[in-house]
């Protein structure tokens, strides 16, 4: 009964894939070749990610993320979290080992949610393309409100999470 709670929704995702094979087999086939696309994607982009996770436990001393991200940091701490938020290409599911890895060495859930924020909407190379695709006015007014709106968003965000539970925010 422990492995059925534990693979609960890995079970109900077969269960549903099951049930479309049989009333709706070409949807199910889709549906699987979306899952094995999805697992090849993660097979490639997890690995490197892993890498750098390592090596930033192994170089970064947990001194110096308190000091540039912990709580004390400040607007620099989200400045830098938004700086390192818009270097990498990879997807955001990309993001969260990285994330984590920083909350266990001090960084603050503000500029954890700055850094995650600025991965999904700010990265370099994406800004390229949708210049390119939307043009530089459009371009430049979505990533300024976006940028502008980040910082007060994860300042929210962390104030909630701290004020409601304190003892009980958890990984």
């Amino acid at each position: 009964m422990k492995i059925v709670k534990k693979f609960k929704w890995q079970i109900l995702i077969v269960l549903i894939l099951i049930v479309m094979a049989i009333f709706f087999a070409d949807n199910a086939a889709r549906s699987f070749d979306t899952i094995l696309n999805f697992a090849k994607e993660m097979l490639i982009v997890l690995p490197p990610v892993f890498s750098v996770v390592g090596l930033l436990e192994a170089w970064v001393s947990q001194d110096k993320i308190e000091k540039w991200l912990g709580h004390g940091s400040g607007f620099k701490g989200m400045l830098l979290s938004m700086a390192l938020g818009t270097m990498p290409a990879g997807p955001l599911y990309a993001a969260f080992p990285v994330g984590v890895s920083l909350i266990e060495k001090g960084a603050s859930y503000r500029n954890i949610i700055v850094f995650l924020s600025s991965w999904a909407a700010l990265k370099i190379p994406h800004i390229m393309m949708e210049i390119g695709a939307m043009g530089l006015k459009f371009a430049a007014t979505r990533l300024l409100l976006t940028a502008v709106l980040i910082i007060p968003m994860a300042l929210l965000i962390e104030f909630i999470l701290l004020r409601t539970k304190p003892d009980k925010v958890e990984l």
